[in-house]
């Protein structure tokens, strides 16, 4: 074969377009990134219609859609049978399966989630491996351990990862605070990111469109799948496969931007204990990470809870909460943290932007209200809450979201009471006098979504 001398791009681009001149050929462009390279090359092919064929991959729905003049060939995740199907032949290499494997091999394959990667992957490590139930049985019980080890497909999803623009990677690297198979609320997820600071302005658009567009984005980059939708088609939830979840939990600790999978027995890990984290996201025994003494929670400034058990933090926890982790600007302390005894110390976290909390009764501590950096209050636990004229002294509030029927109490507004005129979000109200008063009044002015109950007391 003759080899090439070197040539400068336009030459090449010509010889490459005369040597295809008249035939009919097929042409594969594997992974492409930019819209620019399909520009850039496109010239060398000539289009005479002789049934010749480009076939382009991308894992970015807009570079797809701008080459093909059709709408692109999106790929799906593989069901029950084609994951089994896959997996077999990758292990046995067109031989049967014994019986007495197959029942293993298919909960193997379909701990892969339905993504061909990482059912490849598995497949041609286990076709080295002795074909027993006993190693079949340990991989099937320890499949992300295997990944982990592997690394392959990690490395490949990092393309995805590191050519993300700047500002979505920290959005994207946020998905690994929640737990696995975790479908998240979208307006949960978006409240983070703006409480964070990670989303810019463009424009005059609401941040909350800038937020969407954001993750819009990061579906359309294959790292985000979809999940429920709401009633005008919006998106109402979310979820990534446990693989991205590992991309996100190794880059984010690599980056130090977040630590995961925490889980504190008798001490803290000493891996865990050693490092200034920035954002810890607690699996597990919540409340004693928060008495732990075994790290220095001086540079914390996100603690997410995900803990599966139902507890009740202390007034002791919750005075070291308030004392130790004073810089903290995001607390999300999940579903099952009940902080029924709120303690006075809370109003000195006044670096808060965002706080979740689980609160059983219908009267909502007055130290919330002192919190006067707050933007973001999500709290639920109780199927009814009260609100006190206290709430006007959060100026800087955006979201104000209560689980539970919520009524103003009468007479909410004094001489001195202000609008608040950041509240863009309220939800869910009982519509009382009080709260009719409080409309007709303009103090939300600025609300762009209201949640009404509609229950009857």
């Amino acid at each position: 074969m003759d080899v090439l001398e070197p040539m400068e791009t336009q030459e090449l681009k010509k010889t490459l377009r005369d040597h295809l001149m008249g035939l009919r050929y097929l042409i594969f462009l594997d992974d492409v990134w930019h819209k620019t390279m399909w520009d850039e090359v496109k010239e060398c092919f000539p289009d005479k219609c002789n049934g010749s064929r480009i076939v382009i991959t991308s894992r970015i729905a807009e570079v797809a859609r701008y080459a093909s003049p059709k709408e692109p060939h999106f790929l799906r995740f593989l069901d029950k049978e084609e994951s089994w199907s896959l997996f077999s032949k990758k292990v046995f290499r067109g031989d049967p399966c014994p019986a007495h494997l197959e029942p293993l091999g298919r909960q193997i394959a379909m701990r892969c989630k339905g993504l061909p990667i990482l059912i490849v992957v598995l497949g041609s490590m286990l076709a080295t491996k002795e074909k027993s139930e006993r190693v079949w049985e340990r991989t099937m019980n320890y499949v992300s351990s295997f990944i982990s080890e592997d690394k392959t497909c990690l490395q490949v999803l990092a393309l995805s990862y590191h050519n993300l623009p700047l500002e979505l990677k920290p959005c994207f690297l946020y998905f690994g605070a929640f737990p696995e198979d975790y479908e998240m609320s979208v307006r949960r997820l978006i409240a983070l990111w703006l409480a964070e600071g990670l989303v810019q302005s463009v424009g005059n658009r609401p941040l909350e469109d800038v937020a969407e567009s954001y993750l819009e984005e990061l579906i359309n980059r294959s790292l985000v799948q979809v999940g429920k939708k709401r009633t005008d088609g919006g998106l109402k939830t979310c979820r990534i496969h446990d693989l991205c979840r590992d991309l996100c939990i190794e880059e984010g600790t690599r980056e130090n931007f977040l630590t995961a999978n925490m889980k504190a027995p008798k001490s803290a890990l000493p891996s865990f204990s050693q490092r200034k984290h920035r954002r810890v996201s607690s699996l597990r025994y919540t409340p004693r990470l928060i008495l732990s003494k075994d790290w220095d929670s001086s540079s914390l400034r996100a603690l997410f809870s995900f803990d599966p058990q139902r507890n009740s933090l202390t007034s002791i926890s919750l005075k070291n909460l308030c004392t130790k982790y004073k810089l903290i600007r995001i607390l999300d302390l999940g579903d099952n943290i009940a902080a029924g005894s709120i303690h006075n110390a809370l109003s000195e976290l006044t670096n808060l932007r965002y706080l979740r909390l689980f609160i059983p009764t219908s009267i909502i501590p007055s130290s919330i209200f002192e919190l006067w950096n707050l933007k973001m209050l999500f709290i639920h636990g109780s199927p009814s809450y009260v609100l006190p004229v206290e709430v006007f002294k959060l100026q800087q509030l955006e979201q104000l979201i209560l689980r539970g029927r919520t009524a103003f109490m009468p007479n909410s507004v004094r001489s001195s009471t202000q609008p608040l005129l950041s509240l863009r979000v309220l939800s869910s109200i009982f519509q009382n006098e009080a709260f009719e008063s409080l409309v007709k009044n303009r103090y939300f002015p600025n609300l762009i979504k209201l949640g009404l109950d509609g229950t009857q007391s």
